[in-house]
């Protein structure tokens, strides 16, 4: 009787069952399920092997991570590591609570197919049905596009970074709303490609606000927590919010020790859900005993997108689903302030491992790898004896080194040698990762993200080929540096506005160098603040500080320039003076 009445999906558009009686029916059965399929504890060799994962950050004085695993619906290891408070020495246990970032986007996801189960929404109709003040693209975006980053539309995290808005200010709905509806290009065709877009699932969660009635917030809470007894979840809409047991966010200071890295804006859909291990291992439940959505809830989330020409990508609708030694692997990893977060499942094993970090190096995506690869050691596909393959020499480093240039995303790779190794920098960010050489061929960069590298000779050219393990993709082509001479430069001097950012940058001379600066909404009020030096690239196009900066001229004269981001593309400044 008890299961008739947990599982009676009749009406699916009419609330026929009270919080209550769903909460009782999630927890009850969710419990019972567990207990029927317990295959017990972790070993004691087990748990020390994993504790050793987390030794570093294991420490009194230390930020760190909370871990959560699910073995056969049951979650049979939870355990903290480090501070949640650093400053007042509050451990960090299961219990406490952790911002997901991106992870929070299969929930947003899951939001937007509840919806169409209901009829309320179709994932195929055009986002303006219910964006109407999105400009026309010259092209039809459509919701499913939004659920794969395949829509073309340019990240609002750039750009309100571009715009100068800070993470420690406060940034609403209303900001990142405005700032996407102002952008007049895309940064290709929907369908084209696939670039990770946090856009997307902000937009998404507008999308569940007008079609429900009710914030992104409410209609989880009431369609998707409560229903899985995830009490301690919630998403964060409003930074002035106090909640029970959270964390705070540290990144790792110069010189030794920690800060506080704050973030107060208020936006959702692509990131803003708080939440505990353990509630993240009842969400995982609903992979094999939905409660909620059924298996076409299940189905939908890990069906992967397929770009306009036919080619698959792995990313799926909040999840990237793909392979990992011989056995089939659905994660997702999440960043905001110093956050930082993995949701990783083996479903074929029923194995999931879930990392909740609250500081900027914690890399939980290669922490939960690393105690998946201690459960699954007998299980996977024995990899190969030299994943590794030996350190190429001299000559064929200096044969791959140098300067790669993208013209169509407007990107720059510096590939430079540095004590025997190659390493990968992009539009001039300073953040440079190593690149290991892998059997087979090609190179893997160090820090968890799972980029790969592939250097190929095409014709008399020489190209670089990268690869995100989300799909993201792009070629370059290696191209001299340009040595602009000082009165060259001269040229470029002058100040630049862009409507779509509503700022004006001025490029002037420091020292023989060209310094981006950017100006105050009210040059009264705050003078001018330095963004970047402009070190020269190719012809007429400079980095920046993770910016390329690409001039253009009408004859000899400069009439601006474009500013890319590496997820928003082509950003077009005029030049005023």
């Amino acid at each position: 009787m008890r299961r008739a009445l947990c599982f009676d999906r009749s009406f699916p558009g009419r609330k026929v069952l009270s919080t209550a009686i769903l909460l009782f029916c999630a927890t009850a059965w969710g419990a019972e399920a567990m207990r029927a399929q317990s295959p017990g504890k972790l070993s004691a060799p087990e748990t020390a092997r994993i504790d050793s994962v987390f030794q570093k950050f294991a420490g009194p004085a230390s930020p760190g991570c909370a871990l959560g695993v699910v073995r056969d619906n049951r979650l049979v290891y939870e355990h903290g590591y480090g501070m949640a408070s650093v400053e007042l020495h509050v451990p960090i246990t299961p219990r406490t609570v952790f911002d997901l970032g991106s992870v929070s986007k299969q929930f947003t996801a899951a939001s937007i197919f509840l919806l169409a189960q209901q009829g309320k929404l179709s994932i195929d109709d055009d986002i303006h049905k219910y964006l109407p003040e999105l400009p026309n693209y010259g092209h039809p975006v459509t919701i499913r596009q939004l659920l794969h980053h395949t829509s073309g539309i340019r990240d609002y995290i750039d750009l309100l970074s571009m715009a100068g808005v800070q993470e420690e200010e406060v940034a609403t709905d209303a900001d990142a709303l405005a700032i996407i509806a102002r952008q007049k290009a895309l940064n290709f065709t929907p369908g084209q490609r696939f670039l990770y877009s946090n856009s997307g699932y902000f937009l998404l969660s507008q999308i569940v606000k007008r079609v429900a009635g009710v914030p992104l917030r409410e209609f989880a809470a009431e369609r998707i927590f409560r229903p899985l007894g995830m009490t301690s979840t919630q998403i964060l809409d409003d930074h002035t919010k106090i909640i029970p047991l959270r964390a705070v966010s540290y990144a790792p200071r110069k010189g030794g020790g920690y800060r506080l890295e704050i973030a107060n804006w208020e936006q959702t859909g692509d990131g803003a859900v708080q939440t505990t291990v353990g509630d993240l291992a009842r969400w995982d439940s609903n992979f094999y005993h939905p409660v909620v959505g059924g298996k076409r809830l299940i189905d939908d989330l890990e069906t992967t997108g397929v770009l306009n020409d036919g080619r698959k990508i792995p990313y799926a609708a909040g999840l990237i689903v793909d392979r990992y030694r011989g056995l089939r692997r659905v994660e997702h990893s999440g960043v905001w302030a110093g956050f930082r977060a993995n949701f990783l499942q083996f479903p074929d094993q029923r194995v999931s491992v879930f990392t909740l970090c609250n500081v900027a190096n914690g890399n939980p995506g290669a922490k939960g790898q690393a105690v998946a690869d201690i459960l699954l050691a007998g299980e996977f596909v024995p990899a190969s004896k030299q994943a590794t393959a030996p350190q190429p020499g001299e000559t064929e480093l200096r044969r791959d080194e140098g300067l790669y240039w993208s013209v169509q995303s407007q990107q720059v790779v510096e590939v430079e040698r540095k004590d025997g190794r190659l390493e990968f920098q992009s539009n001039g960010s300073g953040e440079t990762v190593q690149l290991l050489p892998q059997a087979g061929g090609g190179f893997l960069a160090t820090g968890g993200r799972g980029t790969r590298a592939r250097f190929d000779p095409s014709g008399d050219r020489w190209q670089l080929e990268v690869r995100e393990m989300t799909g993201e993709e792009g070629r370059f082509v290696r191209a001299p540096r340009a040595r602009p001479t000082p009165r060259q430069l001269e040229a470029l001097v002058g100040r630049y506005h862009s409507p779509e950012l509503r700022v004006t940058w001025s490029v002037v001379m420091r020292d023989g160098k060209l310094v981006l600066r950017e100006a105050p909404a009210d040059p009264n009020l705050a003078p001018e603040t330095t963004k970047a030096v402009l070190r020269s690239a190719v012809a007429d196009v400079f980095t920046a500080g993770g910016l390329v900066i690409s001039f253009e001229r009408r004859g000899a004269a400069v009439t601006g320039f474009t500013a890319s981001a590496p997820r928003s593309w082509r950003i077009q400044f005029e030049r005023v003076r």
